[in-house]
């Protein structure tokens, strides 16, 4: 039987012509309560294999700011730092704590489709995204991913 810790299993590339998607309902209860400070929950992420650069990553600060998706243009393989790399947000929806509410991550041949709390956008591989001035470098959709 395959080892079910393996690479093979766990990680996908973009170009295989299926269509990678991360769905999830939930509630925020407990969170990070520093004064001063917004509160920062990771909610979902996909990253790359060898890859220290996330392609995304989900993050709720609070009810009163956006969820943000926070992205990275491009990456450097081997899991090494990137100077040349810039990581940009764009906000979707709004939750409070202790309220349900659902996210979704779509990755395919197209590009990335997100979704929180009501709010969906779409971004084509290689095209701006709103104004942040950056794009998705086409590069990421030939790396092998993980959620």
């Amino acid at each position: 039987s395959p080892d079910i810790c393996s690479a093979d299993t766990q990680n996908w590339t973009v170009d295989d012509n299926n269509n990678h998607k991360l769905e999830a309902q939930l509630r925020i209860e407990d969170h990070p309560n520093i004064p001063g400070q917004l509160p920062k929950v990771i909610v979902g992420q996909v990253h790359g294999y060898d890859i220290k650069q996330a392609l995304i990553k989900l993050q709720w600060e609070g009810g009163d700011k956006a969820i943000r998706a926070i992205l990275n243009d491009t990456f450097v393989l081997g899991n090494d730092p990137c100077d040349h790399c810039n990581s940009f947000s764009v906000n979707l929806g709004h939750a409070n704590a202790n309220t349900d509410w659902r996210y979704n991550i779509e990755v395919n041949k197209h590009g990335v489709v997100l979704e929180a709390a009501g709010v969906k956008k779409s971004f084509a591989w290689g095209e701006q995204i709103e104004n942040t001035g950056y794009s998705l470098d086409p590069t990421w959709a030939h790396s092998e991913n993980s959620f």
